[in-house]
């Protein structure tokens, strides 16, 4: 079970960290250090212009949500690319695996949600990358 406090955070607080790669930054807003939450993992992802993919990966039990708000990702699942802009919204079921890259000009940014939160980030090969 999460936290039984309310959790009260703001964009300019919220702690950064580095995505793999050096491809850009994420600003956690709520999981389990930050928040104390246990079902749900919310942070907002900068994926650098041009940015190669990441690593194909999976989880196994996290369901995954992107909301693009400014650029262009495009994200390989199972095999099809699916380009995202800004408003738009793609569900990731668990298991499948999936990578995400950038491939327009400037910094794009996209609210990752999944649930539950904790570590499911199962890499399925690194040196085959989307």
């Amino acid at each position: 079970m999460g936290t039984t406090e309310p959790f009260l955070t703001s964009l300019g607080d919220a702690p950064r960290r580095a995505l793999r790669a050096d491809r850009g930054e994420s600003l956690r807003l709520v999981d389990e250090e930050q928040g104390g939450a246990h079902n749900v993992d919310v942070h907002i992802n900068y994926l650098a212009a041009g940015s190669g993919p990441g690593p194909r990966h999976y989880h196994r039990v996290a369901e995954n949500v992107y909301i693009v708000l400014s650029g262009v990702i495009e994200v390989n699942v199972e095999g099809a690319v699916h380009t995202l802009e800004a408003d738009d919204v793609l569900f990731i079921p668990p298991g499948a695996v999936h990578g995400t890259s950038n491939p327009g000009p400037h910094t794009a940014v996209f609210i990752e949600i999944y649930a539950p939160a904790g570590h499911d980030f199962h890499i399925v090969d690194e040196s085959k990358e989307d």
